[in-house]
């Protein structure tokens, strides 16, 4: 895939994006999310804008899963430093996440993605959602269960 002005901006901006979980995990978590939503907005509207054209992205659905590992690794990073079953959890999630990518990229088929979610993304929220607003929240084999 030729790189581009257009994917330079917004790889960029996605990278950037992936930091605040760094320090703030639940928020940082929502602030990455919205900014991976915010390249479908950025990719319509930069070419439009006052620097005319900037080459678009060619391969967009594999530049996107291959930049969605960016915020994915801060989370990882951040889900490392748990302990017992969120942990385990994330771990797992993440792991099956990764396979899924691999037979995407190998598959080239959409559809591939929907046998392999992105479960991970959100269990990172629960989780961090938890240590933020119910910080003696204990998760049991049963509760992770019931919340999964």
């Amino acid at each position: 895939m030729p790189y581009t002005l257009e994917a330079l901006i917004i790889g960029l901006a996605r990278v950037a994006g992936s930091l605040p979980v760094l320090r703030w995990a639940f928020v940082g978590a929502i602030i990455a999310i919205a900014v991976d939503f915010s390249d479908l907005f950025m990719k319509n509207l930069l070419p439009n804008s006052t620097f005319g054209g900037l080459g678009g992205i060619e391969g967009y659905q594999t530049w996107d899963k291959s930049l969605d590992l960016v915020y994915m690794l801060t989370f990882l990073y951040v889900a490392l430093k748990w302990s017992g079953i969120a942990r385990n959890v994330a771990i797992g999630l993440f792991a099956y996440r990764m396979v899924g990518f691999a037979v995407f990229e190998f598959a080239t088929s959409r559809w591939i993605l929907l046998l392999f979610p992105n479960v991970f993304e959100f269990w990172f929220l629960f989780v961090s959602g938890l240590d933020a607003l119910k910080p003696g929240y204990v998760l049991t084999v049963q509760r992770t269960a019931g919340w999964l």
